[in-house]
Formats: structure tokens, sequence, C-alpha cells
């Protein structure tokens, strides 16, 4: 019996002292990964600006590229022109409304209403296929 209370106590701090390792390596690994570039940002805070605006640019670039080959080209250039679309609008919108032309917002949203419609139902997405076997007219 004593045996087995001494287990349980030695399993309870076992696992306490995992949790505070876990904490520990967590806490370390941050101060590793957040002093050098806290410190890059607020000594040369534009180079800083620029080497993370291009790591940006260069992980939204593999992004896209990993997208257009696994949905195919014609499908994306579909969904980025639904993209350009919709985002043209809003921003045309906001500066219509900033600019104090309301009037021409109602002729925006109707313009770009029937251009995402032409584009929704003019160019249809192409279903892409694993193997031949999925295809029934072969």
């Amino acid at each position: 019996m004593f045996r087995q209370i001494l287990k349980g106590y030695s399993q309870i701090l076992n696992s306490i002292l995992k949790v505070l390792a876990l904490l520990a390596i967590c806490a370390l690994v941050g101060i590793a990964l957040v002093y050098p570039l806290w410190y890059f940002a607020t000594k040369l805070p534009q180079t800083y600006t620029l080497c993370v605006t291009a790591i940006a640019c260069l992980l939204f670039l593999i992004w896209l590229i990993l997208k257009i080959r696994s949905a195919g080209l014609k499908n994306s250039l579909i969904f980025f022109t639904k993209f350009l679309i919709i985002s043209s609008t809003v921003l045309g919108f906001v500066f219509l409304v900033f600019a104090g032309k309301r009037l021409f917002t109602i002729f925006e949203i109707i313009f770009a209403f029937f251009l995402y419609g032409f584009v929704s139902f003019i160019f249809k997405p192409s279903q892409k296929t694993k193997d031949f076997s999925e295809n029934d007219s072969l």
C-alpha cells in the first residue's frame, strides 16, 4: 500500500516536472526567436521591414505556386479573377464614398455584380480527375 502511494506521488511529480520542462523549453525557444527579431527591429527598422516583407512575399509566392499546381491553371485564374473583381469593387466603393461620389457606387456595384456573374457562369472551373478509371467517357 505504501508502495502504491509512493508510485502515485512519483507519477504526479513526474507530470509536474514534464510540464515545467515544457514551459522552460517554450520560454527559451521564444526568447531565442523573439530577442534577435526585436533587436533587429529596433536597431535597423528599415532593413527589418524589408527582410520581413521579402520573406512574407516569398512564402506567399510559394503558397501560390503550390495552389496553382494542385488546382490547375484554369481554376486558379478563375478564382483570382473573381477575387480581383470583389477586391477592386470594395476598394472602389470605399474610394468613391470618401471622394463624395456616392451615386457612382450604385453603378459600380451593379457593374461588378454583372461582371462577377459573367465570370462565374461563362468560365466554369474544370474538374480534375485522379486517374482514367474515374472518367466514364473513355
